[in-house]
């Protein structure tokens, strides 16, 4: 296995770094173009305005990396590691996030998350526990199955994505932006969502039990289904529904 503790000004293209060591390394300015990096160990790294092209990261061990003014595009990021990452004024662009672990991860406010041309952005399974992601735009993910336990979502644009049966107990969406989001099926329980726009958005088969819907705007939000045990959330999520989209 090569170690490398810093890299700077570089173009890396059409390589294989296989098992390569950038453990706590220093990436300045280095475009990585059709690099295979599977099984990268990469915890506690800097990358900062890195450029990622048509690269391989499947697996990859990004624990605690920090991005900044990072590009990252039609990159395969699936079952990679990035627990208690941090991210900010970084792009994700039309990459793939099967599986990725983003546990307790950092994603700030300028940093975009979109799909470009394509219909969706893949993150099917995705582990987002403890995910701290305010005020960030997620644009048309596909998280299917998702665990975001714990997640901090206020005031995220989540519009248009689908979260099937995903996992969202205890998480903070307050303020955010569900328009047209597809809930169905998902398991709520305990969740915040507290001046939220549910707009348009699909809750057949929600588990919302003890969630927290006060003040929500929720015009045509889709109930169907839709389990609300306690008086008062059943009440202000019916009453939701039955608003008219503004």
């Amino acid at each position: 296995v090569n170690t490398i503790k810093e890299l700077n000004q570089l173009d890396v293209s059409e390589v294989d770094l296989g098992e390569a060591d950038l453990s706590g390394a220093t990436l300045q300015r280095v475009k990585f173009h059709r690099v295979t990096a599977r099984g990268l160990h990469a915890a506690a790294s800097e990358w900062i305005d890195v450029q990622l092209e048509h690269t391989h990261l499947v697996g990859a061990d990004l624990r605690a990396s920090r991005w900044h003014g990072a590009r990252i595009a039609l990159t395969d990021l699936s079952e990679a590691d990035l627990g208690a990452a941090r991210l900010d004024a970084t792009s994700l662009t039309a990459v793939v996030l099967n599986g990725v672990r983003l546990h307790g991860a950092l994603i700030e406010e300028g940093t975009v998350i979109r799909p470009s041309e394509m219909p969706f952005l893949e993150a099917r399974g995705a582990d987002l526990r403890n995910l701290r992601a305010s005020r960030v735009r997620f644009e048309r993910l596909f998280l299917l199955g998702a665990t975001l336990d714990g997640a901090e979502l206020r005031e995220a644009d989540l519009s248009k994505c689908t979260m099937r049966e995903a996992s969202l107990l205890g998480a903070d969406l307050t303020s955010a932006k569900l328009v047209q989001a597809d809930l169905t099926r998902i398991d709520a329980r305990g969740a915040t969502f507290a001046g939220a726009d549910l707009r348009g958005a699909g809750l057949h088969g929600a588990d919302l039990r003890l969630a927290v819907p006060t003040g929500a705007d929720g015009g045509a939000a889709h109930l169907r289904e839709a389990r609300m045990a306690g008086a008062d959330v059943a009440a202000s999520f019916v009453d939701l529904a039955q608003r008219d989209v503004g």
